[in-house]
Formats: structure tokens, sequence, C-alpha cells
């Protein structure tokens, strides 16, 4: 029921979601996150990203890799985007990643290969995991 409150909350911002939410269930920490990129795309007149609960599980388990290394950390990225390809209808896989910001925009504007990537305006799906201050998001046209 919390979820369905989330996701009503969410439409009624405008907050574009995937209905394939069988795979992963996104927190509202993700779904804070989600919001914020959005808002940042639609300031500088892109479409917003529609949340994908694949891709968000795909960055979920690559925050559980971050955790066990404790550290912020690509690693694995090529074999990700490959799996994702394999799986998701897409030619074009991009990741950022945040550790230790409670906004994470804040870092991902700061860092020009980070904002290049938000700015980039033929994305169109995104999957987002925020987890024990670790936030990796997915982004695919």
């Amino acid at each position: 029921m919390k979820i369905l409150a989330i996701i009503m909350f969410l439409f009624s911002y405008g907050v574009e979601t995937s209905t394939d939410l069988k795979d992963y269930q996104n927190s509202a920490k993700d779904f804070e996150v989600l919001q914020d990129i959005n808002n940042y795309r639609q300031s500088i007149g892109l479409t917003p990203l529609i949340m994908d609960s694949y891709l968000s599980k795909e960055a979920y388990n690559h925050n559980l890799t971050m955790v066990s290394l404790n550290q912020a950390s690509h690693l694995g990225f090529q074999n990700r985007a490959e799996r994702i390809k394999r799986t998701f209808p897409t030619t074009t896989v991009s990741e950022c990643i945040t550790y230790n910001y409670p906004n994470p925009m804040t870092g991902w504007l700061n860092s020009t290969p980070h904002k290049n990537i938000l700015e980039t305006s033929y994305y169109r799906y995104v999957g987002v995991s925020y987890y024990k201050e670790f936030c990796t998001i997915i982004l695919v046209k």
C-alpha cells in the first residue's frame, strides 16, 4: 500500500514510471533522486526520464558491489552494459554513481562527465538505486 501511495504521489507531480514494477521495488529515496534528475532535465529543456525496474535492479546490484568494496567504483560496467543491451532494447548504456551525497545531483552536477550524461537528450529510461550512501543510476536510449 505504501508503494502505491508513493507512485500515486509521484504521478501527481509528473514523474513517469514504467509499468514493469515486478523485478525491483524502488525506495522513496530512489523516486526522490528521479524527481531531482527530471527537474534538472526539464529546467534545461530536456524530456524527463522514465523509471525502469529492470535498470533499477541492475543499479541496486551495482550498489551492493560498491558496499562490499566500501568504495565508489564503476567496476564491472562493461559487463553490466553488455547484459543490459542483451535484455533491454538499447544500444547505449551510461552510468552515474555517487557516494556519501545526501543529494546525488550535487555530486553529478559538479562532475563534468556525469553532468554531460545527465544533459544528453537521447536518454529515455533510467534505473535508480540509492543504498547505504551509494547511488547508481543507469541510463539508456
